[in-house]
């Protein structure tokens, strides 16, 4: 689904971003890296949320693996929702 229509930013290349960088990511980078939210700024909100949901997708996968779930051997379940933003 495209976030920034003016860049032509799609949430896979936020998830990608945030999937391939070292450190925590802010919105500042995406405008950055990305051109969201430089132009018209419509897309901030959601683009904010997708960062916020990647990151934190991003956060519990990391937790999971390095807790109690990596020493048993099981693998913790990575679930993906959504944000809902009215339009």
């Amino acid at each position: 689904m495209i976030v920034c229509i003016c860049k032509s930013v799609r949430e896979r290349d936020i998830r990608n971003l945030v999937d391939s960088s070292d450190g925590a990511l802010r919105m500042r980078d995406l405008r950055d890296r990305l051109g969201v939210s430089s132009e018209c700024g419509k897309c901030a909100r959601r683009a904010h949320c997708l960062l916020k949901a990647s990151v934190g997708a991003q956060t519990a996968n990391a937790h999971a693996v390095s807790g109690k779930r990596a020493a048993t051997g099981q693998s913790a379940p990575v679930v993906w929702s959504e944000p809902t933003v009215a339009l």
